[in-house]
C-alpha cells in the first residue's frame, strides 16, 4: 500500500518550497485561504471540495503521498486561514489489523527520521470485550484501543521550522480502519480559543 511513502515521506515533510522561501507541508502554508488552496490544486487536476466554511477534502496533492486516499484541510471561522492538514490511509479490514500495523509502523518509521522520536500511546481499556489480538480493528471500531503517536513542537527545530505545533499519527477506525496523519499549526490554538469563546455566548 505505502510503495511510494517511504521513499518519499521524509523529502515530502521536509521540504522547502524554493517560490517562497518558506517550509511548508504538502506545499500548503499556515494561515491560507480556502481560496489560495484550491487556486494551488485546481491546476493540477485534484478534487477539491468544500463541505462548509471551515472544512475541504482533496484526493490528490501534487507534492502528497501517492498512496493517500483523502486530504482534509481545516480554516478558522474567524480569518485565522488553514490550520491543519489531515492525511489519511485507508487499510485493509482483517480482525487482526495486520494492515493498520504495517502501514502505522512505516509512516511512524519515516516520521520519526523527520521529526525525532514521538510520545507513544498504545491502550486498550481495561473493562474491553475486544482484548484479545484478533480483535484488533473491532476495538478500534468500538472506541476501546488507542493506537497513537504524537510529535510535538520545541522551540526550535523540523516542527518550528514549519509553524507547526505538532504532528499526531494514529489509528481510528471511519468506515473502515485508517491510519491518519494530523499536522497541526501553530494557528490551532488561536482556532481553538475562538471556538471556546464564542461558546459562552
Amino acid at each position: 500500500m505505502l510503495k511510494y511513502l517511504l521513499a518519499v515521506a521524509v523529502a515530502v515533510l521536509v521540504a522547502q518550497d524554493t517560490r517562497a522561501e518558506v517550509h511548508t507541508i504538502f506545499g500548503f502554508t499556515m494561515g491560507m485561504t480556502q481560496q489560495q488552496v484550491e487556486d494551488q490544486l485546481l491546476p493540477n487536476e485534484s478534487e477539491f471540495e468544500c463541505h462548509d466554511v471551515d472544512w475541504c477534502t482533496a484526493t490528490y496533492l501534487p507534492y502528497g503521498f501517492e498512496d493517500a486516499d483523502m486530504y482534509h484541510f481545516f480554516f478558522g471561522k474567524h480569518g485565522e486561514g488553514l490550520y491543519s492538514i489531515i492525511a489519511s490511509f485507508e487499510c485493509k479490514d482483517d480482525s487482526y489489523g495486520y494492515d493498520v500495523r504495517k502501514v502505522y509502523g512505516e509512516i511512524k518509521a519515516d516520521l520519526s527520521g523527520a521529526y525525532g522520536k514521538p510520545r507513544e500511546v498504545d491502550y486498550i481499556a481495561h473493562d474491553s470485550l475486544w482484548k484479545d489480538k484478533r480483535y484488533f480493528v473491532m476495538s478500534l471500531k468500538e472506541g476501546h484501543r488507542r493506537l497513537a503517536s504524537l510529535w510535538k513542537r520545541l522551540s526550535e527545530g523540523p516542527l518550528a521550522d514549519r509553524n507547526l505545533y505538532n504532528v499526531i499519527l494514529q489509528a481510528v477506525y471511519r468506515e473502515g480502519p485508517e491510519v491518519q496523519i494530523t499536522f497541526n499549526f501553530e494557528n490551532r490554538m488561536a482556532v481553538e480559543a475562538a471556538k471556546r469563546k464564542a461558546r459562552k455566548f
